[in-house]
């Protein structure tokens, strides 16, 4: 069972009472799925899923921005049910490639190399993981970044994907990168 049905189970299965609120980002990781949230009149974490944003189209969500939710109890304690609006901490501009190009080495689009291959590993709390390369040559390495990019939180060995790369001083790195299996799912 995965984490997204078993939140949604969750949500169903729970005679909870819904509470509207406003809350900081405590901290969030996208290539996780999940983070928290914190009230200002309350010291309790409220857990907030990644469905729950996606709901409303917000890429992703950082500390200092506030979200305008419902609440209710869950399995293990508070949980955001739906977002209704998202305040960002900032006047920046705010898309998922702003994110993106804030982890990533610069690279030159005209001079990426394509591939194929198929996922060897991806760790979460590590941030990354490698392509074995159907052309026979170094495994290729891929940040979270060029993952979320695609629109995926996380990708299972195996899955097949496209890659375009750069070679740099550490070796092969993916810079665009898209899955080919049809039945990968975009969520946790």
């Amino acid at each position: 069972m995965s984490y997204n049905h078993r939140f949604k189970e969750n949500i169903e299965n729970n005679d909870t009472t819904i509470e509207r609120t406003e809350a900081g980002v405590k901290w969030y990781l996208p290539e996780k799925g999940y983070g928290f949230l914190i009230q200002d009149h309350s010291l309790k974490d409220i857990m907030i899923h990644f469905s729950t944003l996606d709901a409303v189209k917000c890429p992703y969500i950082k500390e200092g921005d506030r979200v305008v939710c419902e609440i209710g109890a869950g399995r293990h304690g508070l949980q955001v049910l739906r977002v209704i609006e998202v305040k960002y901490g900032s006047s920046e501009t705010r898309s998922l490639s702003s994110f993106l190009n804030s982890r990533t080495t610069p690279f030159d689009l005209e001079n990426l190399e394509e591939t194929e291959g198929v996922v060897k590993w991806f760790k979460p709390d590590k941030r990354y993981g490698f392509i074995s390369p159907d052309d026979g040559e170094r495994e290729i390495f891929f940040h979270v970044s060029v993952m979320l990019a695609a629109g995926y939180y996380f990708l299972s060995p195996g899955v097949r994907v496209s890659i375009k790369f750069s070679s740099t001083e550490r070796g092969r790195e993916a810079r665009i990168l898209t899955v080919l299996d049809q039945e990968e799912r975009k969520t946790l």
